[in-house]
């Protein structure tokens, strides 16, 4: 039987780190890649969207201030949204919040933080 997504099943490969040279502004960018989802259907979004794992802070010492995702293979036109208020992926499709059963997904984030 199907089930939710858990922050156990979200895979995030860190990624590469720059930081800005302008030493007033200590922004670091992050190029994560995110992966969840099963080939077999059996997983499931969950209400307020995908999980991101707990421990998961980037390398960022301080704050998470954006994040632009982008899949990786093919396009699929659904557009990727970070909610900072529940720490999830949320996934729309024309305008529509997703449901139902979730493909192996993999997307590419940029992330800027301090």
């Amino acid at each position: 039987m199907p089930a939710d997504i858990t922050q156990g099943q979200v895979l995030v490969n860190q990624g590469n780190e720059d930081e800005n040279p302008n030493l007033l502004q200590r922004w670091h960018f992050m190029t994560p890649q995110i992966t969840f989802g099963a080939a077999d259907g059996s997983q499931t979004y969950p209400t307020n969207g995908i999980p991101m794992p707990a421990n998961i802070n980037f390398r960022l010492n301080f704050a998470l201030y954006r994040i632009w995702f982008e899949p990786v293979s093919p396009i699929d036109g659904k557009v990727y949204r970070y909610d900072p208020a529940n720490n999830t992926i949320r996934i729309f499709t024309g305008g529509t919040e997703f449901s139902g059963a979730i493909p192996v997904i993999t997307v590419n984030a940029f992330i800027i933080g301090a």
